[in-house]
C-alpha cells in the first residue's frame, strides 16, 4: 500500500498515526492480567493483555499508521527518576 498524501483539500480524510509507549502498555497489561502463564510456567499476562488491547485499537480505530517505542537500557535520567515504581520480577 503506497504511503498517504497529505492533501490541501478541506473534505479530505484524515490519515490517522497512532503512536504507543510500549514499556507502559506492557507494564498495564502485566498488573491488569494477573496469573496467566504457559505450560512451561512462563508469565504471559503481559504479552496476551498488549496484544490484546493492541488488536483493539487497530479494529475500532483503523489507523492508517502504527508505531510502538520502547524504553532502552541507557540510565533513566535524574528528573524522571523514581515516577514509576520498578517492574516485578517476572515481568523483566
Amino acid at each position: 500500500m503506497p504511503p498517504a498524501r497529505a492533501s490541501a483539500s478541506p473534505h479530505a480524510t484524515p490519515v490517522a498515526l497512532y503512536l504507543i509507549d510500549g514499556h507502559s502498555l506492557l507494564y498495564r497489561a502485566y498488573y491488569a492480567i494477573r496469573h496467566l502463564s504457559s505450560p512451561a510456567g512462563t508469565p504471559t499476562n503481559a504479552v496476551y493483555g498488549m496484544t490484546t488491547m493492541l488488536l483493539k485499537v487497530l479494529r475500532e480505530r483503523q489507523p492508517a499508521y502504527v508505531a510502538i517505542a520502547f524504553d532502552t537500557k541507557a540510565p533513566t535520567p535524574p528528573g524522571l527518576q523514581g515516577l514509576q515504581s520498578p517492574p516485578a520480577a517476572d515481568a523483566e
